[in-house]
């Protein structure tokens, strides 16, 4: 989790693909299960803060393997988002157009914060084809 990495050779070498991210830290990254090419990471700020980065959630998604990185927020928190998103909290369906599913938890806990109920319920958004 320090750096996005891609290997085209099973793993005998990595090539750093994190220029155009907002950060190199972060656990999640889906790869498209039909086109290796495209991905999705949800990078976090350090691992110092495991929050996303400036406390907005946003989902960056490459088509080119990670020369370039898209950010997609639509319809994700852009304010006050404190939120940590682990190694299995996201999902690639095999549906045609793919989906990706994101589930979100705070950094503090609901008693260390006063609130309580339910964990968050999954984000989902179905990508362009």
């Amino acid at each position: 989790h320090c750096g996005t990495y891609r290997s085209d050779d099973r793993g005998e070498s990595w090539e750093e693909i994190d220029e155009g991210l907002p950060s190199d830290f972060g656990y999640v990254i889906g790869i498209h299960p039909k086109d290796p090419d495209r991905a999705w990471v949800i990078p976090e700020a350090s691992s110092h803060m495991r929050s996303v980065c400036d406390a907005r959630l946003r989902v960056y998604e490459t088509v080119d393997a990670g020369r370039s990185w898209a950010e997609r927020s639509s319809g994700l928190p852009q304010e006050h988002a404190y939120v940590s998103i682990l190694r299995e909290a996201m999902d690639i369906d095999g549906l045609d157009p793919c989906a990706t599913s994101v589930r979100r938890r705070a950094t503090c806990t609901p008693a260390a914060t006063g609130l309580s109920g339910p964990r968050s319920p999954p984000t989902s958004r179905r990508s362009s084809p």
